[in-house]
């Protein structure tokens, strides 16, 4: 009996042993993959300068200048809100002046901005993307190179520059000028 007990013993002690190398093994082997991750967290910068529609262009029913729209702008990184900004009533051009930041730790970011005309009692999207069938922009920001995409992955900008983007509704659509950057 007593030698069975001993031979557990040592059976157990072993098995520990080998258990304790494994885990060492693993956390040093972690440590490693852990150093060479590269999707380390960056802040993507917002800026949108601008927004116009045509002075033409009916956005709500009544007098002339009723009909121009009550501009509300909303921006996403990596689908949070960070920024929800409204324009004055009744006009065709606003500048926003806005500058909004997110962080994300993908390496193509997802940027996405809404433009509404902001009613008492109802919101209508503003067309603002080049692409037919879409009115939302939906962009791809990749902090390594600086290429900012479209949603088809056509590169349509760079970091720190500004650019514009038209809808294309007929009816209701608008230019937004914005740049993208990161930190």
């Amino acid at each position: 009996m007593k030698r069975q007990l001993f031979a557990l013993t040592l059976l157990a002690a072993s098995a520990l042993t080998v258990c304790a190398e494994q885990m060492l093994a693993s956390a040093q082997q972690f440590t490693i993959s852990q150093a060479g991750n590269t999707n380390s967290t960056k802040t993507i910068e917002v800026k949108v300068d601008r927004a116009d529609t045509s002075p033409g262009f009916i956005f709500d029913p009544g007098s002339a200048l009723e009909a121009r729209p009550e501009m509300m702008l909303r921006v996403f990184v990596d689908g949070e809100r960070i920024a929800q900004v409204f324009g004055p009533e009744n006009q065709s051009s606003v500048s926003f002046n806005l500058k909004a930041s997110g962080r994300s730790t993908k390496s193509l970011v997802p940027v996405r901005l809404e433009l509404y005309d902001k009613d008492k009692t109802t919101q209508e999207v503003i067309d603002i993307n080049p692409l037919q069938g879409l009115t939302i922009l939906n962009l791809r920001y990749n902090p390594a190179t600086g290429d900012i995409l479209n949603e088809q992955g056509t590169k349509i900008a760079r970091s720190g520059q500004f650019f514009d983007m038209e809808g294309l509704d007929p009816k209701k659509n608008a230019t937004i000028r914005l740049s993208l950057t990161h930190r």
